[in-house]
């Protein structure tokens, strides 16, 4: 048990998200690299691609006039939509249902 947890951490990287917002950019790209490669994607190029925070640091340096400020869409994973507050809730109703009929199945 302890081996494969221990082999499972050497050998999985960070997910290119974790990394993202640890704002780790090159780590993020390295590790999209690799999830292109393993997934058979032959169009992405690493060399051009960039995220948007670099692409908005580029641009604020090259015109410093402007005071545009990025924002991400009001959460951690932008959604902005009433959609993922109606699905966190049923999900969350969900799993307490079924985790009581669960432990309470034996009385």
């Amino acid at each position: 048990m302890i081996y494969l947890l221990v082999q499972t951490i050497v050998l999985f990287p960070e997910s290119p998200r974790f990394d993202y917002s640890k704002e780790r950019y090159a780590l993020s790209k390295k590790s999209l690299t690799k999830v292109s490669k393993v997934n058979g994607n032959p169009n992405y190029n690493s060399h051009k691609f960039k995220f948007d925070v670099e692409k908005a640091a580029e641009d604020a340096a090259a015109n410093p006039e402007s005071k545009e400020v990025l924002r991400d869409g009001g959460n951690e994973y932008g959604i902005t939509n009433g959609e993922f507050t109606k699905n966190l809730i049923l999900m969350s109703l969900l799993f307490t249902c079924f985790s009581f009929s669960f432990w309470l199945c034996d009385f």
